[in-house]
């Protein structure tokens, strides 16, 4: 029985940085053991029971999401208020419409794809990748992007952006963020977001048309 808690909080440990009692409780039932039967080995009891915890958690990371529309996922789950652990990630598909061009969004003259548009999808899939991983009225900003924009895609190519954790250090998360057109690798680069709290963080963003000697 011991083992087999020890086995699941260590495993459970790796994935979030904590320990079993930081849980929500009905996985935390999980990783409990029966007691031995009457005449029972308790060595082989606890192995058994041992094999299916072991199954149940393997179960955990082989499970992968799939969301309709434009959004495809590809991750382990994850279990919600637990940080997010690197590995984790998400693509998003996008066709190139003309306001999605350069010329549009007056970052150039030419009919292709912009690089502030691409920018934009890459967070999206960052933001995906997130998707059912915070706690209640918690979001993501971005703070920092930084790409190589290194081909250019005309109106009606599709294009796969992809966001992958990399690292996670407390509320920061750094992705790796790529992207392609259907003849290949488009852009690629690094993007970090941080998680806030969406009430907050709107407060303390609108103070700022309406300043007062206490919010200055």
């Amino acid at each position: 029985m011991v083992v087999v808690a020890y086995v699941a909080s260590r495993f459970f440990g790796m994935l979030s940085g904590g320990d079993v009692s930081e849980w929500p409780m009905e996985l935390a039932s999980k990783a409990s053991v029966g007691q031995p039967t009457e005449g029972s080995n308790p060595s082989v009891t606890a192995i058994a029971a041992g094999a299916s915890e072991l199954a149940w958690i393997r179960a955990v990371v082989r499970y992968r999401t799939s969301l309709t529309g434009q959004v495809k996922m590809s991750t382990n789950s994850q279990i919600p208020g637990v940080p997010p652990a690197p590995g984790r990630t998400a693509t998003v598909e996008t066709v190139v419409t003309d306001q999605d061009t350069a010329k549009v969004l007056g970052s150039g003259s030419l009919d292709v794809l912009a690089t502030p548009r691409l920018a934009a999808w890459m967070e999206q899939a960052a933001c995906e990748a997130l998707s059912g991983v915070l706690e209640p009225g918690q979001t993501t900003v971005g703070t920092r992007i930084a790409i190589d924009h290194t081909a250019a895609s005309p109106v009606g190519m599709r294009i796969t952006t992809t966001a992958t954790i990399i690292a996670v250090n407390g509320r920061e998360i750094t992705f790796k963020v790529t992207a392609a057109d259907e003849a290949g690798e488009i852009g690629r680069g690094d993007h970090t977001r941080f998680i806030v709290d969406a009430k907050r963080f709107l407060t303390r963003a609108n103070n700022k048309l309406h300043p007062t000697e206490q919010n200055r």
